[in-house]
């Protein structure tokens, strides 16, 4: 997304005038930061610390090792 907006700011210096370029590079960088703030948004909401992580690994066959 970083690229596109990269890519999309300089397209409209060289396609448009300076207003209309001014204009348009003032709402794709509106856009470019809701995105970014979303997507912090989401790891935020989403990150697991290590240990409230599950492994899925059986840790305890100690006791019937001796079957």
């Amino acid at each position: 997304m970083l690229c596109f907006h990269i890519s999309s700011f300089l397209l409209m210096w060289i396609y448009y005038s300076k207003t209309v370029a001014l204009i348009i590079n003032i709402i794709l960088g509106i856009f470019l930061i809701a995105f970014i703030s979303n997507g912090l948004d989401i790891i935020k909401k989403l990150y697991v610390n290590d240990d409230d992580a599950v492994s899925g690994k059986f840790n305890d066959f100690g006791q019937y090792e001796d079957f």
